[in-house]
């Protein structure tokens, strides 16, 4: 007599568990680098030094790195350090910068990448920003003028345009006469302001020089 017969159930073979959809790929880990950092600072603006790199591993042992630098997020038109393995793969604190010239005052992006102990890619960190200063120190302020005061008058009272305006008024504006001088060619000049007027019982004189 067969075991269904005899009114015995049997187990039923179980199917294996699928793999999770959130699981990350073969041969992948599944996070990315954190705290991007440039010269030890988030997103700096005005830096005037060669940039260096830093971030958080997002695995145990971190074997090896890859670092993208571009003018736009997600590009890699200015550098690209290829996959950096061996003894220098495990640093992940100020790294150098290895690509040509940057450009003064220029909006940077970067973005990087680690490989854990399996030798496994993660995926490539948010792109992070930073921006340069005048990295040419005096040749990026050509056409630039020390804030001041006016220049120092280049004529010698030689060259001048005498204007002479005489006003009249009430009493209380009085009277006044303006002498002003302005060297030839020139947009300013100095003047003397003369007033004659009433003020009470008595007459009094105003006298105001203007540059």
């Amino acid at each position: 007599m067969t075991a269904a017969a005899a009114g015995t159930s049997l187990p039923l073979a179980v199917a294996p568990k699928a793999v999770a959809a959130s699981a990350a790929a073969p041969g992948r880990h599944g996070s990315a680098p954190a705290d991007p950092q440039v010269n030890s600072r988030v997103a700096p603006l005005g830096t005037q030094t060669a940039p260096t790199f830093s971030w958080v591993p997002p695995v145990a042992r971190q074997t090896a790195y890859e670092i993208q630098v571009g003018t736009r997020p997600g590009k890699a038109d200015v550098w690209r350090s290829g996959k950096v393995a061996g003894a220098a793969g495990f640093n992940s604190t100020e790294v150098a910068y290895g690509g040509g010239a940057l450009r003064s005052e220029q909006a940077y992006f970067w973005r990087v990448r680690t490989w854990d102990e399996e030798g496994a890619p993660g995926p490539w960190s948010e792109s992070a920003m930073w921006e340069t200063g005048l990295l040419k120190g005096e040749g990026d302020w050509s056409g630039a003028r020390w804030i001041g005061g006016r220049e120092a008058q280049d004529h010698d009272w030689q060259d001048l345009t005498a204007t002479v305006v005489f006003r009249g008024g009430s009493a209380a504006d009085g009277l006044s006469l303006l002498l002003r001088a302005e060297p030839v060619g020139k947009t300013w000049g100095e003047g003397l302001n003369w007033t004659v007027r009433q003020s009470g019982d008595d007459m009094q004189l105003v006298m105001k020089t203007s540059h």
